[in-house]
């Protein structure tokens, strides 16, 4: 059993967590998962305790956990008489079925007995510990690394450029050489189904009101197995996203009707530039309650975990080539015997205009001795945070290197790094109504 497979247990599928204190060469090693647990060679015996969250709070060294130990148990008996003067450690291991990772480590800090008598050790992670807090590096969603250095791994010198100033006025500078640059066209951001020629077609149904920007109308197909919805362009388009609104009540809806079943279960996308010969396109990243499912079509087809959710779901496609048409290809619903009913769906094309132009989103500009940070670019002119003094005029040589916006398809797209990417882009949250993340 994996975090990544469903699990239906008698505890509702709760992580077992382990517990190793240790003082000196002498460890006490616990569990509350209701029986004894052998990992990594040592029994974790099963004993009643009770582990508070570990909470984010703004004291950063601060952030630590409370563990509640039987009333009679060894470690509680040694700290009556006061918090041991030895230092005593704690490593929590949390995970199912042998996949287990390390949860928190800390040290000891005080020990008091709540009103039944049972010992609460609190516990704080080695940073308290230290004389200043510092730079931590915590998990973020997009990428932390510093540009150019040694976690990142590219060579600055492999992309620098350099020139001379063509004009320069206050906080804009003209060069030529920023116009002879590597720089895409800008590709259109957002919902690409409402421009003018679209066509929609469907296996059953009216599919516009998919594409109407409107979640209180719906594409109903009378059918609950393999139905398709098509848009077409007037000429080809390359689709990096595609979002869909599950079904939600409608007020069109008998009263009969049960939601969640008529949402859509195993999907897939397809593209094609004649309507008849379709090529799958694969997914490279899930989103909003969606993910890799090995059944049919392998891995380009998609679950979604929620019966009746009330929030966008999606993929991002790993997909550079243009399609006059693409397709959703819906192979069941949740019901197995009710109506498919979508109410939104949008395709987006790439955004590329911050990310992957050469020196904008984080560039730097050298002249003489003088840096300035880059912080947007348009053809061959360059916008820096601060001007440079009066020294600096046209004709002076410059040195210029590219920006990164640190999200994954810059890296991706414009670095060709994506192996050091350092973001979690889908990190989780431990309880979505706190927002509480985990680091």
């Amino acid at each position: 059993m994996t975090y990544d497979a469903y699990e239906q247990s008698d505890a509702d599928g709760q992580p077992v967590e382990l517990f190793d204190i240790a003082m000196g060469d002498t460890h006490w090693r616990l569990t509350s998962c209701g029986a004894d647990y052998e990992y990594l060679g040592d029994t974790y015996e099963y004993e009643p305790c009770k582990c508070s969250e570990l909470e984010q709070t703004g004291e950063i060294p601060k952030d630590g956990i409370d563990l509640e130990l039987p009333i009679n148990h060894p470690f509680g008996i040694i700290c009556i008489a006061g918090t041991p003067e030895e230092e005593v450690t704690l490593i929590k291991y949390r995970g199912h079925g042998g996949f287990f990772e390390t949860d928190f480590r800390g040290f000891l800090t005080s020990v008091k007995f709540n009103k039944i008598g049972a010992p609460v050790c609190k516990f704080e992670p080695r940073s308290s510990d230290l004389p200043s807090v510092g730079g931590r590096r915590r998990c973020m969603r997009l990428c932390g690394h510093k540009l150019y250095g040694y976690r990142c791994g590219l060579d600055k010198e492999d992309y620098k450029i350099t020139g001379t100033i063509d004009s320069i006025d206050g906080v804009t500078i003209t060069s030529s050489e920023f116009g002879d640059a590597d720089i895409p066209e800008p590709e259109v951001y957002g919902d690409l189904t409402g421009l003018d020629g679209c066509i929609y077609a469907a296996n059953l149904g009216t599919p516009s009101y998919a594409f109407d920007n409107s979640i209180r109308s719906g594409w109903s197909a009378l059918s609950y197995t393999d139905n398709w919805i098509t848009c077409q362009w007037t000429s080809s388009q390359t689709i990096k996203k595609i979002r869909i609104r599950p079904c939600v009540r409608l007020h069109s809806h008998s009263p009969g009707y049960d939601v969640g079943e008529t949402n859509m279960k195993h999907f897939r996308v397809a593209g094609s530039n004649n309507g008849s010969d379709w090529t799958t396109i694969p997914v490279m990243q899930w989103f909003g309650n969606c993910h890799y499912y090995a059944g049919q079509g392998g891995s380009d087809t998609l679950v979604d975990l929620i019966i009746d959710p009330a929030e966008w779901i999606g993929v991002i496609l790993d997909n550079d080539n243009a399609y006059t048409y693409y397709r959703i290809w819906v192979y069941d619903t949740w019901g197995g015997t009710s109506t498919l009913i979508v109410n939104e769906i949008e395709m987006i094309a790439a955004d590329n205009t911050m990310d992957t132009y050469t020196f904008g989103a984080g560039g730097e500009i050298i002249v003489g001795t003088a840096s300035r940070n880059i912080i947007a670019q348009v053809g061959d002119t360059i916008t820096i945070n601060r001007p440079f003094g009066s020294d600096v005029v046209a004709d002076d040589p410059f040195s210029a290197y590219p920006g990164c916006a640190h999200t994954p398809g810059c890296c991706r797209d414009k670095f060709e790094n994506w192996p050091n990417y350092g973001g979690q882009e889908f990190l989780p949250v431990k309880n979505p109504y706190t927002g509480n993340l985990i680091y």
